[in-house]
């Protein structure tokens, strides 16, 4: 009779493990927070529901090592982020959190939000950091269908990517009538840099002038020093060269003749002192000694 109960009981124990066991995806699949928390923050403002904010917040960070978390979260957010009932603060919440942990599957949700005078900055910020293909494409999408300052916003999170594809649309944008967001292209190019964003650059500082040509100086500066950072001396040199001219401004000569040094040689050295003895009032006005 003992023997007989102990057996059962042993079996008894074999089933609980294997019903626990056969449970284990199903409690996966409702991981994330609770729908209760999303529910508290949807009409919150900073300084409310600070412990429900806090859970996400601490959700997010946690399911950046667990995908199964990471996509339930997401979808959540994604939720939040599309609710136009929802407040400004619990908005922006939740691109904030998914600029650390959104994947391509919120660039939709996101990238909606770039025409948003008030939502359009964080939405951006979000897309600039995602690493996926899908991001870097809703901005240059953006670039045609954005206006005003979003778009200014747009063009600053498409040089921040460095993204070449986006070249030939931020070329487009130093032609137009807009003096600060051609400027601002101009930027994004110079951060960009490459052989098409460099070529656009030096068709428009000539005819250039004020914010626009500052701008596209110190953009094609920026080309000149990546083509030297990646050994492309030539071409590094060309640029230095076209920027050490007489007619150019002092201050843009004198970060020349620093390309042309860094470039290195003999020559280099030759403009050094060629500098230093037939124009020292050009060093004086740099603020050398």
């Amino acid at each position: 009779m003992d023997g007989r109960v102990g057996r059962f009981s042993v079996a008894q124990a074999v089933v609980c493990i294997v019903w626990a066991l056969a449970s284990a995806p199903h409690a996966a699949e409702t991981k994330g927070v609770d729908d209760a928390a999303f529910q508290k923050i949807r009409t919150a403002k900073v300084g409310e529901a600070t412990g429900e904010f806090q859970a996400i917040a601490n959700a997010a960070v946690a399911s950046l090592g667990d995908a199964e978390l990471r996509k339930s979260l997401e979808k959540q957010l994604i939720g939040l982020v599309g609710d136009k009932e929802a407040s400004f603060d619990a908005r922006q919440f939740a691109c904030r959190q998914l600029m650390m942990m959104g994947t391509a599957a919120c660039v939709p949700a996101v990238a909606a939000l770039l025409p948003d005078e008030k939502l359009s900055h964080m939405a951006r910020y979000a897309l600039e950091r995602m690493a996926c293909p899908e991001a870097g494409k809703a901005l240059r999408d953006a670039l045609a269908a954005v206006k005003g300052k979003e778009l200014l916003g747009v063009v600053n999170s498409v040089g921040e990517r460095r993204d070449a594809e986006a070249v030939p649309a931020l070329a487009a944008l130093l032609k137009g009538d807009d003096a600060e967001l051609a400027a601002g292209a101009a930027r994004a190019l110079g951060k960009t840099a490459g052989d098409d964003a460099a070529k656009a650059l030096a068709a428009v500082r000539s005819a250039a002038s004020g914010r626009l040509r500052q701008a596209a100086d110190d953009a094609w500066l920026r080309c000149a020093d990546a083509y030297l950072a990646a050994g492309q001396k030539d071409k590094a040199k060309a640029i230095y060269e076209a920027m050490y001219a007489p007619a150019e401004a002092p201050h843009v000569r004198a970060a020349a003749l620093r390309g042309l040094v860094a470039v290195g040689g003999d020559e280099g050295i030759a403009l050094i002192l060629k500098s230093l003895n037939n124009s020292p009032r050009f060093w004086i006005e740099r603020g050398a000694t």
